[in-house]
């Protein structure tokens, strides 16, 4: 165990709360205050709305666009789309183009995320069918 010297201290908070926490040690008192604010909680008028593909839509052959409309306060850094249990895919615009879906029923989620690929809590999903 190190000791912590004499100081203010900073230390972000893990994935979803963004802010952070403000260490002093004053006279061997540790004081922690909270500071910053909650971005990654979703505020009032925030959407993502998966246009395209629709739910239960069935798309004849592999290769199908995912579009969606976003409405934020502020400029989200990016966004995240992914198909199933797969890897997310990145994007800085309001659509993605997936080829070679397999047939069978997907389920397609998008999220906006921060610079630091944190969700900031605004994500739609939909479901569909390849055939």
């Amino acid at each position: 165990m190190r000791a912590i010297p004499t100081g203010n201290h900073v230390m972000r908070m893990p994935r979803r709360e963004h802010g952070a926490i403000l260490i002093s040690l004053i006279g061997g008192v540790l004081v922690a205050v909270m500071v910053g604010v909650f971005a990654a909680r979703a505020a009032e008028g925030q959407s993502l709305t998966i246009v395209s593909p629709k739910e239960n839509a069935v798309i004849k052959g592999g290769e199908l666009t995912v579009e969606w409309t976003l409405e934020m306060g502020g400029k989200p850094s990016h966004v995240h789309v992914k198909i199933d249990a797969g890897r997310p895919m990145v994007t800085h615009s309001n659509s993605k183009k997936l080829t070679n879906v397999a047939p069978g029923k997907h389920t397609i989620t998008v999220w906006v995320v921060d610079a630091e690929h944190q969700p900031v809590g605004v994500e739609d999903t939909v479901t569909f069918v390849v055939e």
